[in-house]
């Protein structure tokens, strides 16, 4: 695994997590995912 500053890391989990939103929303169905308002 690369190692990425913390600026570096920080981008690359905000666009994972661009990614990952809709469909953690989509197995969640309607219930509530604890923390995940934090990337809303």
């Amino acid at each position: 695994m690369e190692d990425f500053g913390r600026k570096a890391r920080t981008q690359r989990e905000l666009a994972l997590m661009e990614d990952m939103v809709p469909l953690l929303k989509k197995m969640a169905q309607s219930s509530e995912i604890s923390g995940l308002t934090a990337y809303e």
